[in-house]
């Protein structure tokens, strides 16, 4: 009699074991990758900071003259190396033979690739052998995105983008 009470022990605590909450544990697993995946939406709909063009096809059928352009920026064998000092980005810029630019005009637009859309407008001036540095201090350290445009004489421009930390 002892013996059959063990098995019927045995049998209660196999109808209550810890696998009847798994149903549960599937449902509330996948709730959460749904509750996560809508706060990402509303996230992303809200801080959205604008849009490159209306007309996708539109920008599309002018891609023969960005491809035109680059091969242009190309040919001129212009080098851009930037990197910050004390929060402040610092540019070089060498022709093709590795010399300094003659006289560059130099535009410099910082913007942030994440977050809230920052925007700043940074003046340079040069320190010589092809150096130049920004007047102003970035606002936050983090990612920034440099927006360089540099133009010599009438029609020699160039265009670049540099991704650059600071800390």
């Amino acid at each position: 009699m002892g013996a059959m009470r063990l098995a019927g022990a045995e049998s209660s605590e196999a109808r209550r074991s810890v696998w009847r909450f798994f149903p549960l544990a599937i449902c509330g697993g996948l709730g959460l990758v749904v509750v996560v995946n809508l706060g990402m939406v509303w996230a992303a709909v809200r801080s959205h900071p604008g849009a490159a063009g209306v007309n996708g096809f539109g920008l599309s059928n002018n891609y023969n003259h960005v491809i035109a352009e680059a091969e242009r920026e190309a040919s001129l064998g212009w080098t851009l190396r930037v990197t910050a000092t004390e929060g402040r980005p610092v540019l070089a810029l060498r022709d093709g033979a590795g010399r300094a630019l003659e006289d560059p005009r130099i535009e410099l637009v910082a913007q942030r690739p994440v977050g809230p859309p920052m925007r700043v407008a940074l003046p340079v001036h040069p320190e010589g052998d092809g150096r130049y540095v920004a007047d102003e201090v970035l606002a936050s350290p983090g990612q920034w995105d440099l927006l360089v445009t540099v133009t010599v004489g009438t029609d020699e421009i160039f265009t670049a983008t540099r991704r650059l930390v600071v800390r």
